[in-house]
């Protein structure tokens, strides 16, 4: 039995609990400040060097059709969050992220599905194993 009324109703309960649980595993404990950037179309395999880069403000525009946009940046964990599990959640309007820790390959951050809910466009930057 197909009942819309009761879908509909349930599709509501899920998004009510997606807007109140995120806000509890997620907690914001600081930002990237001196983020450097740098917007090619090459498509580079490594990190270019921070001075191929230049200092990039919040809410700049990039996205050439084709384009890449290469962010470097350094974070100080506040002391009140030293040990516990930490991701990063960049806001640049990509759709698809490909994260170093350093100079090395870490992780993808697919922001296709961002409309899920929860937190799914992040990268986790620290755990203990």
């Amino acid at each position: 039995m197909n009942n819309p009324t009761y879908i509909e109703r349930t599709y509501r309960k899920f998004e009510s609990a997606l807007r109140l649980y995120a806000k509890q595993i997620v907690k914001t404990v600081g930002h990237a400040d001196g983020v450097l950037g740098c917007e090619t179309k090459d498509h580079l395999r490594l990190p270019l060097d921070a001075s191929a880069m230049k200092p990039m403000e919040n809410g700049a525009a990039w996205g050439e059709e084709y384009g890449n946009l290469w962010l470097r940046t350094t974070v100080t964990v506040p002391e009140e969050a030293d040990g516990q599990i930490l991701c990063a959640v960049p806001d640049a309007d990509a759709v698809e992220i490909l994260c170093f820790r350093g100079d090395v390959p870490a992780g993808i951050i697919n922001s296709k599905n961002n409309f899920i809910g929860g937190m799914h466009p992040c990268f986790f930057v620290s755990y203990d194993a």
